[in-house]
C-alpha cells in the first residue's frame, strides 16, 4: 500500500466526521434562526400594543426595552429611553413615576406640552389593566389571523397546563412539544408562529409578579379594594419572579434538548 493510499484512508473518516458535524450544525442553526425570528416578531407586536395603549392614555414612558441584555443600542426620544438588546426573548415598557421625577426634571425644562401627560400614579387601575392586557391581546389577535378564533382560543387555553407540565418534565413532555414545534416551524412558519403566539400570550397572562398577568392582578386588587396595596405584595412579587424565572430556565433546557434531538434526526 502506497503512502498516498494510506493518507486517503486516514482522511476519509475525518472528512465524514466534519461533514456530519456541518450538517448537524446547519439543521441546528436553521431551526434556531426560525425560532429567533418568530420570537422577535412576537416581541415587537407585544411591546407595540402596550406602548400604543399607554400613549393613548397619555402616560409618560420612562423606558422601552426591546429584547434583553446585552444591549446593543441605547438612545432617547424626549424623556423616553429606548434600549435594544441582542436576546430576542421578550421586553418591557416602564412608565414614568413620581420617584423618577428628580432624575428627569432637567428634561422637562422649557418643554411645552399641549395636553398634560400622566405619571404612573395618575393613571387609574383600569387603565393600567388595559395597558398590560393589550400586549397578550395583540398576540392573540395576530394568531387568530392564521388559526381563526376557535383555534386560537383552544391553543391559548391549552397553553396554561402545557407551560407547567412541560417545565416540570423538560426531558420528556417539554422536549417532545418543542421537537414537534421545531419540525412545524421549518415547514409552516406562519402556523408555527401563530401557535407560538398563543403560548407566549398564555405565559404573559400567568398571575406571576413580573408578567402582564401579575401586574393585572395587582391593579385589579387595588381597583376593587380602593386603596394602595399592602406591603405583603412585595413577597408576592418576589415569589412570582422566582416561579417565572424557573419556568424560563426549564423551558430553555427543554428547548436545548429538542434542538439536539432534531439535529440528530
Amino acid at each position: 500500500m502506497t503512502n498516498k493510499t494510506r493518507n486517503l484512508q486516514l482522511k476519509w473518516p475525518v472528512l465524514a466526521v466534519v461533514i456530519t458535524v456541518l450538517a448537524l450544525l446547519a439543521v441546528f442553526l436553521h431551526a434556531l434562526l426560525a425560532v429567533v425570528l418568530a420570537m422577535a416578531c412576537l416581541t415587537l407586536i407585544h411591546l407595540g400594543a402596550m406602548t400604543l395603549s399607554a400613549v393613548l392614555f397619555r402616560a409618560r414612558l420612562k423606558q422601552i426595552s426591546i429584547f434583553y441584555m446585552p444591549y446593543v443600542c441605547d438612545f432617547g426620544i424626549g424623556e423616553t429611553r429606548i434600549r435594544v438588546g441582542s436576546l430576542p426573548l421578550g421586553g418591557c415598557i416602564d412608565l414614568l413615576s413620581a420617584e423618577d421625577m428628580p432624575a428627569t426634571a432637567e428634561r422637562e425644562v422649557a418643554v411645552t406640552i399641549p395636553r398634560p401627560r400622566l405619571l404612573q400614579e395618575d393613571l387609574r387601575p383600569w387603565q393600567l389593566i388595559i395597558v398590560n392586557l393589550s400586549g397578550p391581546l395583540a398576540l392573540l389577535v395576530s394568531a387568530a389571523l392564521v388559526l381563526g378564533f376557535t383555534g386560537t382560543a383552544n391553543s391559548w387555553l391549552l397553553g396554561f397546563p402545557q407551560l407547567f407540565i412541560g417545565a416540570l418534565n423538560p426531558s420528556t413532555v417539554g422536549k417532545d412539544l418543542l421537537t414537534a414545534f421545531l419540525r412545524l416551524i421549518q415547514g409552516q412558519f406562519l402556523v408555527a408562529g401563530a401557535l407560538l403566539s398563543t403560548k407566549v400570550a398564555a405565559f404573559n397572562c400567568l398571575p406571576l409578579g413580573p408578567s402582564n398577568g401579575g401586574r393585572v392582578l395587582v391593579q385589579l386588587v387595588r381597583w376593587l379594594s380602593g386603596r394602595d396595596l399592602p406591603a405583603g405584595v412585595l413577597w408576592y412579587e418576589i415569589t412570582g419572579f422566582l416561579v417565572y424565572f424557573a419556568l424560563w430556565v426549564m423551558w430553555v433546557v427543554a428547548f436545548v434538548l429538542a434542538l439536539y434531538e432534531g439535529a440528530l434526526n
